[in-house]
């Protein structure tokens, strides 16, 4: 999974893309194309082309474009096989109080069952490269609330590696996480103890209701239900950016070229839809200037994108998009195919400048004017 930080809107500038291979393929057309990302990707948000205003509008000068938007799905996700319990007696209390009693115990914060990462190691949680805590991991992370929560006496922690949960636990806090532990005695019983865990959880939900209550107000939105200006100042924006990352990343690592005839796309649209194309364009405008600058001649392939609800067996780049649901482990059920999802920490920032070989550009013009 390849990580990314950039946007041309406020919206969550974090997204991933799974299932793509990395493997950097030497050519004419590199070195423009990690300039160009290099562009695009240049802030959290950057400004949009000239070509993508005359699409968007001018959304950076609008008062519209300061207030961030937060992206959440209507969906409850689905986890496959990450969460973990004891698959030998079929319990599994952690799955259970993810995809269950959150709703049940929790109602008026059901929401954030789309914001938590089950089965994250503490080093990336805290950022650090700590080798004490190499290979430890909790069972639940809020980012949004800073809060960690573990379901404790299941079998898979019974592990000699693993740290003292009272070290772990003042690890975390230093980073200011707070961690509730629920014991599955408790947990099954659904008693006291149980219900004081629950309101230690919903003390510090109620902590962080400045940032959960945009969450909250935009889960239960259609996007049907969303202003036309936040379509075009927020999410067409972000769309084209997540996009146009994904097709230079599929020319750096040989998916498609720009010496092909036509480039052939399937793309399973979640929510937004129609930015496929000013994507595209856009990409291709940037690269007649740049190649031009190198004296690299350019010319467009066709390309072909074709929306569909279920992929087909043709030979074609499969991509399974949305901008509201965030990743889970359910890329693993079809290798073929590229998810595009939002990832669920965003305080960090996934960049890095994209290098290769020095470009010696040519000289548009011999003559010295002043002589």
């Amino acid at each position: 999974m390849k990580r990314y930080s950039s946007n041309y809107a406020y919206t969550n500038h974090n997204f991933v893309v799974q299932n793509l291979v990395a493997c950097r393929t030497e050519n004419e057309y590199l070195q423009a194309n990690c300039i160009l990302k290099n562009i695009i990707q240049r802030g959290k948000p950057t400004l949009m082309s000239q070509y993508l205003q005359s699409i968007c509008g001018k959304v950076h000068t609008q008062e519209v474009f300061r207030k961030p938007y937060v992206l959440i799905d209507q969906k409850k996700l689905k986890w496959v096989a990450t969460i973990k319990g004891d698959a030998d007696n079929n319990y599994f209390p952690a799955k259970v109080f993810l995809e269950e009693r959150i709703r049940e115990d929790l109602p008026a914060f059901d929401f954030i069952q789309q914001l938590i990462i089950p089965e994250i190691s503490i080093n990336q949680i805290t950022q650090l490269d700590d080798m004490q805590f190499q290979h430890q991991y909790v069972d639940f992370f809020l980012p949004q609330a800073n809060l960690v929560i573990e379901i404790d006496g299941q079998q898979h922690k019974q592990q000699q590696h693993r740290i003292a949960d009272s070290i772990r636990d003042e690890h975390l806090a230093q980073a200011n996480i707070l961690t509730v532990r629920i014991d599955t005695r408790d947990f099954e019983e659904r008693n006291e103890v149980y219900g004081e865990k629950l309101n230690q959880i919903r003390a510090r939900l109620e902590k962080y209701e400045r940032i959960l209550s945009l969450y909250k107000a935009n889960a239960k939105k259609d996007i049907s239900e969303i202003p036309e200006e936040v379509v075009l100042s927020k999410l067409l924006p972000t769309a084209i950016l997540r996009f146009q990352v994904l097709i230079l990343e599929l020319l750096e690592n040989n998916y498609i070229s720009l010496n092909d005839a036509e480039w052939k796309i399937e793309i399973k649209n979640h929510d937004i839809t129609g930015f496929e194309k000013y994507a595209i364009e856009d990409l291709f405008e940037w690269f007649s200037y740049l190649l031009k600058l190198q004296k690299i001649p350019f010319k467009e392939p066709k390309y072909t994108i074709c929306p569909v609800t279920k992929f087909t067996t043709q030979k074609a780049i499969k991509i399974d998009f949305s901008l509201f649901q965030r990743w889970t482990d359910a890329f693993n059920l079809d290798k073929d195919v590229l998810f595009v999802r939002t990832d669920y920490q965003d305080l960090f920032f996934n960049y890095k400048t994209k290098k290769t070989e020095r470009i010696n550009y040519f000289k548009l013009a011999t003559a010295n004017p002043y002589t």
